[in-house]
């Protein structure tokens, strides 16, 4: 409070009021010049305080500033305010149920559940399934990792989440938390079911003289099968993928692929060149090593598989061919690296090396970056 204690225009004087005594008429006040708790009469109090114009700075509780913004609609603005008054006192449980609410209506269920269950909520009342869906009900009951009359926690609901991903049989589903009084909540999963053959995956890929026979979630098991086959005469590939629950449990899971190729994608005419954009001139040429030769005495070798660096146990990149010849690997590998050592039409070669390959002979590889493959 502002306080001018004698004649207009004397300096104003200020103090902090911590109480108001009823019984004698006191107001109680913090003032920096003389003492705490210093008792001034309650006509004198107005009087100085209503010579400023009853100047006063309120410090107002950030709850209380949420509760109005809260009022008003405000959500964000009230939001802020809550997680603020949280930095200062995380374990309240009021602020954290406040916070809580404010998430669900924003339709943000997870964060909505992470500060409910700092204060001990929600209880589940009911697990509806709007509309009834194919998938069978043993398989649903346990994707869900909470029932009825438990506590449900942001871990199981994650978990919830995670089991009906891997089943693979909705193209798109939400579980939604609505009041059922009280601290208890209704769990309603609403989702879009992918069920039988879809006929889209036959046709779609036919201009590439390929199909993709695809079922899904068959007899309720969440079985699924997706296949390709492609008979254009330089591209033969067929391949099937099975995936299902193991024993008719979302938490584990079990898949088959195969997969057979014949495939050339060499040029149709059989020419086979390595040609790479220069960066400074995007100029177009020839390696200085005559890729054609190799081909023709099969010393290149198609070889795809993963390159991965021991110390960081993580996947670098993809060897995509081999070169195998007892004399001109040497030569080879610095060709390479200059071809491919830069971006190349979004390429880019990791490393080339010359590792032994069998005795007399030697290979070398261009793992290529996974981010630019």
């Amino acid at each position: 409070m502002c306080l001018e204690p004698n004649a207009r225009g004397s300096p104003l004087h200020y103090v902090v009021v911590a109480g108001v005594d009823p019984i004698q008429n006191l107001v109680l006040v913090n003032d920096p010049a003389q003492r705490k708790l210093l008792s001034i009469s309650r006509t004198e109090f107005e009087r100085g305080w209503r010579a400023t114009e009853n100047w006063a700075l309120l410090a107002v509780p950030e709850v209380d500033l949420a509760s109005t913004a809260f009022r008003d609609e405000k959500l964000s603005e009230a939001r802020e305010h809550l997680t603020s008054a949280l930095r200062a006192n995380p374990s309240d449980s009021g602020t954290n149920e406040f916070l809580a609410t404010v998430y669900f209506l924003q339709n943000n269920t997870e964060a909505a559940l992470k500060y409910w269950n700092r204060a001990g909520k929600p209880v589940i009342e009911n697990i509806r399934i709007d509309p009834p869906l194919r998938t069978d009900p043993v398989l649903l009951d346990r994707a869900l990792a909470f029932s009825r009359g438990s506590f449900l926690s942001l871990e199981d609901f994650q978990t919830s989440q995670a089991r009906l991903n891997a089943l693979r049989v909705f193209s798109r589903y939400q579980m939604e938390l609505s009041s059922a009084g009280g601290e208890r909540f209704d769990v309603t999963l609403r989702a879009a079911e992918r069920a039988g053959m879809n006929l889209v995956s036959w046709f779609r890929g036919l201009p590439f003289a390929t199909i993709n026979p695809e079922f899904s979630n068959i007899r309720g098991k969440a079985i699924n099968v997706e296949s390709l086959l492609r008979w254009d005469s330089n591209k033969r590939r067929a391949s099937i993928s099975v995936s299902a629950p193991l024993k008719s449990n979302p938490k584990w899971g079990v898949g088959i692929n195969i997969d057979a190729r014949r495939e050339n994608w060499a040029d149709a005419g059989g020419d086979f060149e390595m040609r790479f954009r220069n960066e400074k001139n995007a100029s177009v040429g020839r390696d200085p090593l005559d890729a054609q030769r190799p081909m023709g005495l099969d010393e290149w070798g198609r070889d795809l598989q993963p390159v991965i660096f021991k110390s960081a146990s993580r996947w670098c990149g993809t060897e995509i061919f081999r070169f195998d010849h007892p004399e001109s690997a040497a030569r080879f590998c610095p060709a390479a690296e200059r071809g491919f050592g830069r971006r190349r039409r979004g390429w880019k070669t990791l490393c080339c090396k010359s590792p032994p390959f069998r005795e007399g002979h030697k290979s070398c590889f261009i793992p290529l970056a996974r981010n630019n493959v």
